[in-house]
């Protein structure tokens, strides 16, 4: 009997916001999704990125979402925050420069996005 292994391949949503009236009117009543990114190789990554995600009713009054890449790509991003009047701070943890396995990793950083004046 042939054994068949198969691997799941996740990009796991770390932090969530929702943005207030301290924002623009696009992003107002808007979510921000961070993505924290697979694990394995693959030919194409997936997440390491920020999602905007606004919620709407349809006609039927079921909840439907819209999802928009705002920022990519990003080092693994664990959590957003807001602080302060139209500011949010995005978390990275690390991540390989390409995701193959055999090359050096890029260090996390602390990103602050902010409302221009």
């Amino acid at each position: 009997m042939k054994m068949r292994m198969v691997f799941l391949v996740v990009a796991a949503a770390g932090g969530i916001v929702l943005l207030g009236d301290d924002f623009p009117p696009g992003y107002r009543g808007t979510y921000l999704v961070t993505r924290y990114g697979n694990l394995g190789a693959l030919p194409k990554d997936v997440g390491f990125d920020l999602l905007q995600v606004r919620l709407a009713k349809n006609a039927g009054g079921v909840y439907e979402a819209r999802v928009n890449t705002l920022l990519a790509p990003l080092a693994r991003p664990i959590d957003v925050h807001l602080s302060g009047r139209g500011k949010v701070y995005i978390c990275e943890y690390t991540r390989v420069l390409n995701n193959n396995g055999r090359t050096a990793m890029m260090p996390g950083r602390l990103l602050e996005l902010a409302v221009k004046p």
